[in-house]
């Protein structure tokens, strides 16, 4: 299913985002991905390194990075939750794609909102 919507994210970024952001943010995540994916040997799943990438091709740059960092916070806090709740413990593993589709739709609402507040924030127009 990746594969078909990675070509789908690339026609529609022609007219959404441009074809060079496009191509940017989905190289970034892949390249994030693909590094912790090699580097954690198997902690990090093939399927979550192609969903980034098509993450990325969907948002764009800099959202990627939101869309990872806020998909990063909403595992943490589900973990935590169910590791409270004790219906995981501390070294069991968590799917992590979830987390990565919810921060996307997040990040395709309300990313471009949170982006300009945070840059204003920081002084950066």
């Amino acid at each position: 299913m990746v594969y078909p919507a990675l070509i789908v994210a690339l026609l529609l970024s022609v007219v959404t985002i441009g074809i060079a952001n496009a191509a940017l943010g989905g190289a970034i995540g892949f390249a994030i991905f693909f590094l912790i994916a090699v580097v954690s040997r198997g902690g990090m799943g093939w399927g979550d390194v192609k969903l980034v990438a098509l993450i990325g091709l969907a948002t764009g740059f800099p959202l990627v990075l939101f869309a990872i960092v806020l998909a990063a916070i909403i595992g943490s806090i589900v973990a935590v939750a169910l590791m409270i709740a004790r219906r995981r413990r501390f070294r069991e593993t968590l799917p992590f794609g979830p987390f990565l589709a919810v921060a996307t739709m997040i990040t395709l609402i309300w990313g471009s909102d949170f982006l300009a507040w945070y840059m204003g924030l920081m002084g950066v127009s």
